[in-house]
C-alpha cells in the first residue's frame, strides 16, 4: 500500500484539455521499460488466447491461456468481443508467461448466448466510467466478505441498459459495444481533442466542475497504447451529461489526487503476478495491480458521498440467481 501512495504522491499535473464537457489533467511520472504484453498484442500475436471454460461456457469466468514468453496484462473493463457473448475484465490481472488461469469476467452482451466464432478477439473498448466505478464497487466488496472477484452481473447490465435508454440507443443483442459504434462519430471528437502528452504516464479526468476517475500505468508506453480506449470510456459519460459553464481545473485534479492518496486501502493477494490493492473511501472506489515493487496500473473513481454496496454477499447471490438474460 506504501508503494501505491508513494506512487500517486510522485505525479507532476500537467495543464488541463477540454472538450465538449470532458476535461483530461495529464499525469507525468517515472516511467519504466514493461516486461509483460498488453492483451491485445498477445491476442494479435497468437501466443495467447481466451476460451469459454468449457463448451456450455459460464458467464463469469472465462480461460486465459498464456504460451507467450512473457506475463500478459489484462486491465481493469477492457473487452473482449466473441465466442459466446462479450466479456469485460473484473480486474487488472497479470498472467504468468507460459501459464493458464481462469479470470473472472462480465457480460456486456445480455441478449447473446451462443457462438459468435469460437475465439475472442481483442475490442477498442473498456467499459465505460460510470460503470467501471460501480462494478469496482462490487468486486472490492466480494473480496472483503468472501475472497471472491465477482461483479453484481444484473448491476452491469442494469448500467448498460440504462446508458442506451439515456443516450435512445438500441441494440438488437443489449451489447455495450453497440453503444460504442453508435456514438463513433462523436467519441473520434474527444479523442482528437484529448491527445496523448510525451511522457504521460496517466490521467485525471473530469466532467464539466466534477473529478469523475484516474487511470494511470508503470510505464509511458502502457499509457500511449491505451490512451484511445481510456477517453473513449470517459467520454461516453460525458455525451450524456448536460452542460455547464464550470470547467473542470488542475486544482480540482489535485484535490482528487490527494483524496485518492489519502484514501483507505486493503492489500490482497492478486489473481496472477503481483498484489491487488482496493481502494474504498466514502467518496473514492478504486484498484490497483503492485509487482515487484511497481503500480502496474491503478484506476479510481470518484463516487457520491455514503454510496457503498449494501449487503454485498446477499445482493451478488441475487444476481446469480437471477440467471442470464440471454
Amino acid at each position: 500500500m506504501e508503494t501505491v501512495t508513494m506512487r500517486l504522491s510522485s505525479f507532476t499535473l500537467g495543464d488541463v484539455v477540454a472538450f465538449q464537457g470532458l476535461a483530461m489533467v495529464p499525469l507525468f511520472g517515472e516511467s519504466t521499460d514493461i516486461a509483460y504484453l498488453l492483451l491485445e498484442e498477445a491476442l494479435k500475436s497468437g501466443c495467447a488466447h481466451v476460451d469459454e471454460v468449457s463448451e456450455s461456457g459460464d458467464v463469469n469466468q472465462l480461460r486465459f491461456i498464456n504460451h507467450c514468453e512473457r506475463p500478459v496484462l489484462l486491465l481493469d473493463g477492457e473487452e473482449i468481443k466473441g465466442a459466446k457473448q462479450n466479456r469485460i475484465m473484473n480486474l487488472s490481472i497479470l498472467v504468468a508467461a507460459k501459464s493458464d488461469l481462469l479470470i473472472p469476467v462480465s457480460c456486456v452482451e445480455a441478449g447473446r448466448w451462443r457462438h459468435d466464432g469460437r475465439d475472442f478477439a481483442p475490442s477498442r473498448q473498456m467499459q465505460f466510467a460510470e460503470g467501471r466505478a460501480e462494478r469496482m464497487d462490487h468486486v472490492s466488496a466480494s473480496y472483503k466478505t468472501n475472497q471472491s472477484r465477482q461483479a453484481d452481473q444484473g448491476a452491469v447490465w442494469d448500467s448498460i441498459s440504462r446508458k442506451m435508454e439515456r443516450m435512445n440507443l438500441h441494440s438488437p443483442s443489449a451489447a455495450m459495444a453497440d453503444v460504442y459504434d453508435q456514438s463513433e462519430e462523436r467519441l473520434k471528437g474527444y479523442v482528437q481533442a484529448l491527445p496523448f502528452a510525451e511522457n504521460q504516464v496517466g490521467a485525471i479526468f473530469g466532467i464539466h466542475d466534477q473529478a469523475v476517475g484516474l487511470e494511470c500505468f508503470d510505464s509511458t508506453t502502457t499509457y500511449f497504447r491505451m490512451h484511445e480506449k481510456i477517453v473513449r470510456s470517459f467520454a461516453l459519460d460525458a455525451m450524456e451529461r448536460k452542460g455547464r459553464d464550470e470547467v473542470f481545473s488542475t486544482e480540482q485534479a489535485a484535490a482528487f489526487l490527494n483524496n485518492v492518496i489519502a484514501s483507505p486501502m486493503e492489500n490482497f493477494d492478486a489473481l496472477g503476478l503481483g498484489q491487488d490493492v482496493r481502494i474504498m473511501a466514502s467518496s473514492v472506489r478504486g484498484g490497483a495491480l503492485v509487482e515487484n515493487g511497481r503500480v502496474i496500473h491503478l484506476c479510481a473513481f470518484h463516487v457520491s458521498e455514503g454510496v457503498q454496496t449494501k449487503n454485498p454477499s446477499s445482493r451478488l447471490a441475487r444476481s446469480s440467481r437471477r440467471g442470464q438474460r440471454y
